[in-house]
């Protein structure tokens, strides 16, 4: 699939790669997202999520399926998922010791 198909902008690869960061910072990258933050990691987890929401039929085009990608973080729905699911984790369990 290429940003075209959901209309994103283009990034090189090196400027969305998360590989080699620890969970805790996976953690806060995606709180970050959540809370607002635009560029290219954002543009990777709407991309991401929109082929979800598309996938599972919630969706009947990959535009319509980025902008509930979108809606559900620009209306907090997605930090208020976050919190209440990924809270469960957050804690001890994604020290830096764990990678």
């Amino acid at each position: 699939m290429r940003s075209v198909h959901i209309r994103l902008a283009s990034h090189a690869l090196c400027r969305v790669s998360w590989a080699g960061e620890r969970r805790p910072e996976n953690a806060k990258t995606l709180t970050s997202i959540l809370a607002g933050e635009h560029g290219p990691r954002r543009d990777a987890a709407v991309a991401n999520a929109a082929l979800g929401i598309y996938v599972a039929g919630k969706a009947s085009t990959l535009i319509e399926a980025r902008e509930r990608a979108e809606e559900a973080i620009d209306s907090s729905l997605a930090m208020k998922s976050w919190n209440n699911c990924g809270s469960i984790q957050i804690g001890h369990e994604l020290s830096d010791e764990h990678p």
